[in-house]
């Protein structure tokens, strides 16, 4: 697996923190598009005219996935706070 893909995998870590429905579905549907676009990264990086271009975007590939993660996890936190099981405190 391509070291580019690793970010883009957490985009699914909000699959399983999820509480409510409402939250778990805003997970996947971010998860996919997460997984989604790590895969055209890597698809672009290995399918680059040449070596240095393919290694130039691995830099912002890594950026973009931990980005795309960040924004998964904190639209399910969202969701999951207005709309999650409320607590007894």
């Amino acid at each position: 697996m391509h070291p580019a893909f690793w970010p883009f995998l957490l985009g699914l870590v909000p699959i399983l923190l999820a509480r409510s429905w409402r939250a778990r579905i805003v997970a996947i549907l971010f998860g996919c598009g997460s997984v989604g676009l790590g895969v055209y990264y890597v698809w672009s990086i290995q399918h680059s005219p040449n070596q240095i271009s393919g290694v130039a975007r691995v830099g912002p590939a890594l950026i973009g996935g931990l980005i795309v993660a960040a924004i998964s996890a904190l639209a399910t936190y969202f969701v999951d706070k207005k709309h999650g099981p409320k607590s007894l405190l």
